[in-house]
């Protein structure tokens, strides 16, 4: 929303609507500062925090397949391009690999938007600082799949805004790569506001040093993060869907 256009555009819509529901408070305050007039606004959860993850074999199948390891901790990693910039590409594997060379990990990368997601997944999963623990989940879009994959992993790099959610309602702490608010919301949505490094920050060595700590720091404190996320998602999980339910009413 940086034109008047599009600011316009939003005051007018949201304020012609009988019921406006915002995914998070920080989305709710900008439509308040835009103009946004609806007779009701409410702060919903967004629905994919309900997605129950597919079974364990299933996803466990699917890592097979690949030649995953079975007893090699996972950390999952769902990136995404970014305007033109490569550098935090450099910063993440270059962290990925840190973290694989002293803890073990295998890493996975899936792409939660295959057309845009999946060339970048197979650019990093061949880098050779990669060479021998990395997996590239291609073609995977079934969301329960996708979560359930996530469930494996010790914890998930999330760029894409749903594979931090679908993470969360599987249960795995994030370490989030914030290009846009919306990610950052996320994070603080899901008590995780502090595990967050942007874009403009990965795209130096401090911050992929940073993205390197955090992920440390969620592996060796992996339990305590998943009691901290599951106590913040719970609530979450039971509003999720609350406005669909509203709209339901109001139609019939």
């Amino acid at each position: 929303l940086h034109t008047k256009t599009a600011r316009l555009a939003v005051r007018v819509l949201g304020s012609a609507s009988q019921v406006v529901a915002w995914r998070d408070r920080e989305a709710a305050a900008l439509a308040a500062d835009v103009g946004v007039r609806s007779g009701v606004q409410m702060v919903v959860p967004d629905p994919a925090y309900a997605l129950a993850p597919c079974s364990r074999e299933r996803a466990r199948e699917v890592l097979a397949r690949g030649a995953v390891p079975g007893d090699r901790p996972l950390i999952a990693v769902c990136p995404r391009p970014w305007l033109d910039r490569l550098g935090y590409r450099k910063q993440l594997v270059e962290a990925l690999a840190r973290v694989a060379d002293g803890l073990g990990h295998y890493i996975v990368f899936l792409p939660f938007q295959e057309r845009t997601d999946g060339p970048l997944c197979r650019e990093l999963a061949a880098n050779p600082r990669l060479a021998g623990r990395s997996f590239d989940a291609h073609n995977v879009d079934d969301p329960s799949l996708l979560a359930g994959l996530l469930r494996e992993a010790d914890v998930a790099v999330t760029m894409r805004l749903h594979s931090g959610i679908l993470a969360a309602a599987a249960g795995t702490p994030a370490a989030a790569i914030a290009y846009d608010p919306k990610v950052s919301s996320f994070a603080r949505q899901t008590g995780q506001g502090e595990y967050v490094v942007t874009a403009d920050e990965l795209e130096t060595e401090a911050g992929g040093r940073r993205l390197e700590s955090l992920l440390r720091e969620s592996v060796t404190h992996n339990a305590l993060r998943r009691r901290r996320l599951e106590r913040a998602v719970a609530p979450l999980r039971e509003a999720a869907g609350t406005d669909l339910v509203i709209v339901r009413d109001i139609s019939e």
